[in-house]
């Protein structure tokens, strides 16, 4: 933390507070997840078990927050949440995979055909190229067009 004295102890004290209830509600989306999953599937994780790694580093990230909370060191609270953060996203990928909109829309189905994306990732490559030259001609007339409008005078000596 880039403070010190009073507001310094303040936020430390309020890490193990924001820290559990960061815990709590994605702990509580996380078993929401599951269990729907387990709802809708029959199966909680398909075969999946490999899956599990990514709760267990969300509970390991969260215990070293508080810590290093506790020990007071700087940089590793911050660090270890976004741990936590990103676990969390990947335990969610892993429950709804290979759906794009839970238990509606897969990845297959919801991609185009490959003469579509074919088309649209050539479009867009070469309209950007022309843009560029565009916003470059746009972006060199500019200056030209200031200095014609804008009288610089030097102050009489």
């Amino acid at each position: 933390m880039k403070s010190e004295g009073a507001l310094h102890d303040w936020a430390w004290r309020r890490i193990p507070l924001l820290a559990g209830a960061a815990l709590v509600v994605l702990g509580i989306a996380v078993v929401a997840a599951f269990i729907e999953r387990a709802r809708m599937t029959g199966n909680l994780l398909l075969s999946r078990h490999w899956g599990l790694v990514f709760p267990a580093a969300e509970l390991l990230a969260m215990y070293g927050v508080f810590v290093a909370a506790r020990r007071r060191r700087d940089n590793w609270p911050f660090a270890l949440t976004a741990v936590f953060f990103v676990a969390a996203l990947l335990s969610l990928a892993v429950m709804f995979w290979p759906y794009m909109i839970p238990y509606s829309v897969t990845v297959g189905s919801a991609a185009a055909p490959e003469n579509s994306l074919s088309f649209l990732f050539w479009r867009r490559c070469v309209c950007t190229a022309g843009d560029r030259r565009l916003h470059r001609s746009r972006l060199l007339a500019v200056p030209r067009q200031a200095a014609n409008r804008i009288r610089i005078t030097r102050p009489a000596h």
